[in-house]
């Protein structure tokens, strides 16, 4: 799949950029803002990105003010500075939902599907017990955005932190495997004494509603984060990031021949 090329205003000039997209998604999923948000963003950027020498801090104003404009971040604080005193006494449940690709990846398609059904046939519920409930969907882009995650197979749901399966079940997913050119699994889902390639509804309904009427378990019955990056998704991770340096490597061919032949022309 090639990398999508962000052209971004650095310093008043256009720079076209790669990995800007998954930069902006990771940090909102950090809810970073401000100057953390820019040392993210360019910390991410820059690992794929030539950056001059000394224009850092040109590349953190730009890259904040694209974050901001696409979140359209100060709208955002000012409603929620007005209505914060309401919702101090309010309860609340993030919903995440972390995936690889929702573009061709059936399961991972599905478990969305499923998940926002859920959520909608539980929001009266969840309403009138005072309630506020956030969904996140947070596409996983990089194995080091794998690691900080905790992400170890897709797709995953977490409510308030905890994945509604305990268990880390896989069969090999032929969109995924085909989208990266090796072969990676996909999570199997156990319900009822079933298996499933996506979580049923009912699944997730039955997790949103453990969690607001019993809440989390104890710390000690919780799997806690992966140390580590599961073999499945390295090899995905570094597959994809092959086909993108061969993308990009034609990409700058063909923008090279292109500026030669311009400049023979003008001669």
């Amino acid at each position: 799949m090639s990398p999508q090329i962000y052209k971004l205003n650095v310093g008043g000039q256009v720079i076209g950029l790669t990995r800007v997209d998954e930069a902006f998604q990771y940090v909102r999923s950090l809810d970073l803002v401000g100057g953390k948000a820019a040392d993210k963003l360019f910390e991410i950027v820059e690992r794929k990105n030539y950056i001059p020498e000394g224009a850092e801090q040109e590349y953190k104003v730009g890259l904040l003010a694209a974050y901001e404009r696409h979140f359209d971040i100060g709208k955002d604080e000012e409603i929620k500075e007005k209505v914060s005193c309401s919702n101090e006494a309010k309860r609340s449940l993030v919903i995440e939902f972390l995936y690889l690709d929702l573009s061709i990846c059936k399961w991972c398609q599905d478990t969305e599907t499923n998940l926002d059904e859920a959520v909608s046939e539980t929001a009266n519920i969840l309403k009138l017990t005072g309630v506020d409930v956030a969904v996140k969907k947070i596409q996983v882009q990089s194995e080091q955005q794998a690691y900080e995650l905790g992400f170890e197979i897709s797709p995953t749901i977490r409510i308030n932190e905890n994945d509604i399966q305990l268990d880390v079940k896989g069969s090999s997913c032929e969109s995924c495997s085909n989208l990266c050119g090796e072969d990676v699994d996909c999570r199997l889902w156990t319900y009822q004494g079933k298996e499933y390639n996506a979580p049923p509804k009912g699944m997730i309904i039955d997790a949103i509603l453990r969690e607001v009427y019993v809440g989390s378990k104890d710390n000690a019955d919780t799997p806690s984060k992966t140390k580590g990056v599961p073999e499945n998704l390295k090899r995905f991770f570094a597959a994809k990031e092959r086909n993108e340096n061969v993308h990009l490597k034609e990409v700058n061919s063909r923008f090279s021949t292109s500026t030669s032949q311009g400049n023979s022309g003008s001669c």
